[in-house]
């Protein structure tokens, strides 16, 4: 009798945590907040800011690149199944007020996208991946300080509302896959 595993969905992210200085880094994406990155607020861009180039974000891709690579070289993954090192291609702050929330979107055509939590408290929005819009399934993922999550840029997420009274503090990252 022959038997043979089918596969319909597997989805996979990766967690790691940055020894970035994160206090320091929320100040500045604070004093970047009002410097949108489109003018016009029905376009996504219009909630994300300005961040500038530093130590700090370099320290926090560096994290991100060395835990890529060891995921990588420890496993075949259908979530990330082209190979090499990540390449930044663009990076932006993003500040929930209370009440505030983020749209369901994706990062295509970035190969991996990335957010690091800067600022975070107890029901300050949950990260929410949606695989299939069109069905009801959804995995959310609460926010820890220090933490990253790198997943897919064409898998579809959302943050849940922020219903704390302090500011959620992030900043996301898009990544394309350069040969190693």
């Amino acid at each position: 009798m022959e038997k043979n595993l089918i596969q319909i969905y597997q989805l996979e992210m990766i967690k790691g945590y940055t020894t970035a200085n994160l206090d320091r880094l929320s100040q500045v994406v604070l004093q970047n907040s009002s410097k949108t990155l489109d003018e016009h607020p029905r376009q996504t861009g219009f909630e994300d800011s300005y961040c500038p180039d530093s130590a700090i974000i370099d320290r926090i891709v560096e994290d991100m690149q060395e835990v890529y690579s060891e995921f990588q070289s420890k496993s075949s993954s259908l979530s990330f199944p082209k190979k090499g090192r990540l390449s930044l291609i663009g990076k932006w702050g993003h500040v929930h007020e209370k009440n505030m929330s983020t749209n369901t979107h994706d990062h295509k055509p970035a190969d991996v996208s990335a957010v690091t939590y800067l600022k975070v408290s107890k029901e300050s929005g949950q990260l929410k991946f949606n695989p299939n819009p069109l069905h009801d399934y959804s995995y959310t993922i609460p926010p820890k300080k220090g933490m990253f999550l790198l997943f897919p840029g064409w898998l579809p997420h959302s943050v849940n509302r922020n219903l704390s009274n302090e500011s959620r503090i992030s900043v996301s990252f898009n990544f394309k896959l350069e040969e190693a």
